[in-house]
């Protein structure tokens, strides 16, 4: 077992997904998790090539899935989520984003040093609070829950020279807007998630990220 565990959940497109796989081990020593529906029109594609490092869901929203992977591999050192529409470049970024006590990113040739888009997590600051994405939300703002905590305890850590590539259609006019994209990323999902992210930072961030800084302060 490796000392990082990377969870991928996606749904309809086998292609991209494998590209991603195929990039992350030419790139890094981790273990992976995909997450995919017992409905998925495209499971026979995942079928050959992803062997046994899976689980199925059955209607979960895409947080509840990364929780359940996260919470049936708590034993990792380091959590990260990623997407099936990325492409590690940089060899030995897992390496170079692996730091102890902090929330650590590169550069997604999107947001750059905006947003933690790809993150790498120290697991103590996720068994912390419980979760690897916040509960509340369906798809969206789980990087903007980690760039909220990172800032306020100054434990959020950018390396310019990491690249991973997130190709995603907001970004790239080239790359197809296919039936994922339009319900992740939906009017709706984005009003949704973000009014639970509000309420998150109005009604809890304190609170999560008091439970973070007493395990930092005390381990």
């Amino acid at each position: 077992m490796n000392d990082l565990l990377v969870i991928c959940c996606t749904r309809g497109r086998p292609d991209k997904a494998k590209e991603m796989f195929d990039s992350l081990k030419e790139t890094s020593s981790c273990d992976v998790v995909f997450c995919i529906d017992s409905d998925d029109p495209a499971i026979s594609k995942y079928n050959e090539w992803m062997g046994e490092n899976r689980i199925i869901g059955n209607g979960q929203t895409t947080t509840q899935l990364i929780n359940l992977a996260f919470q049936s591999n708590p034993e990792y050192e380091f959590y990260s989520v990623t997407n099936d529409d990325v492409v590690y470049e940089t060899p030995g970024w897992d390496v170079a984003l692996k730091n102890k006590g902090k929330i650590s990113y590169g550069n997604d040739k999107c947001q750059g040093v905006n947003m933690p888009t790809i993150s790498v997590i120290d697991g103590d600051i996720c068994r912390a609070v419980g979760w690897l994405q916040m509960i509340k939300l369906i798809h969206l703002y789980g990087d903007c829950v980690w760039k909220v905590i990172g800032e306020r305890l100054k434990i959020l850590y950018y390396d310019k020279n990491v690249i991973i590539n997130h190709k995603h259609f907001l970004y790239n006019h080239r790359i197809e807007k296919d039936s994922t994209y339009a319900k992740t990323n939906s009017h709706d999902m984005y009003v949704t998630d973000g009014h639970a992210f509000e309420i998150w930072v109005r009604d809890e961030m304190i609170n999560d990220c008091n439970k973070i800084k007493e395990i930092l302060c005390h381990r």
